[in-house]
């Protein structure tokens, strides 16, 4: 009868109510961070890095963009770098929680008005007012020129 009793008691055991320590909240303090640019393409992406090699990226907020983790998924503990994608163009924000603080800026996204390709092949995109816009999912070399230059 006991030896029937025990997996009883047992699973009891395990159903019942344990106090967990909580998990320790992200710190709130701002952060510095690395943005490269503030004015980027419409759909286009920043970079943005924190200069740490043991900050653990715990989610993103944002208005008007994508935050993209290196991982591919929270948490990021690959290397401290995120690709924010602007979704439309005006302007937008972002915050990123890690285990360092918050680093939380600003962009603008403008559409693309005019795209110019260097004898180099570097590519450059211009808005309508001519401002240089950033997007870092174009490579800075197109293939097919290297193609051509062979």
């Amino acid at each position: 009868m006991l030896t029937k009793a025990l997996p009883l008691v047992l699973l009891a055991a395990c159903a019942a109510d344990v106090d967990r320590s909580p998990e320790p909240a992200s710190p709130t303090t701002p952060i510095a961070f690395d943005q490269d640019g503030t004015l980027v393409a419409t759909g286009g992406t920043l970079t943005i890095t924190i200069p740490s090699d043991v900050s653990v990226g715990f989610s993103a907020a944002a208005d008007n963009a994508d935050v993209t983790p290196a991982s591919q998924g929270w948490p990021n503990m690959t290397k401290p770098e995120y690709t924010v994608r602007a979704v439309a163009a005006g302007p937008g924000s972002f915050s990123i929680a890690t285990s360092e603080g918050i680093a939380a800026g600003t962009f603008e996204a403008a559409d693309i008005a005019q795209t110019v390709v260097a004898g180099d092949c570097h590519i450059t995109l211009l808005d309508a007012r001519g401002r240089q816009l950033v997007d870092d999912s174009i490579p800075t070399l197109d293939p097919q020129c290297a193609a051509i230059r062979r």
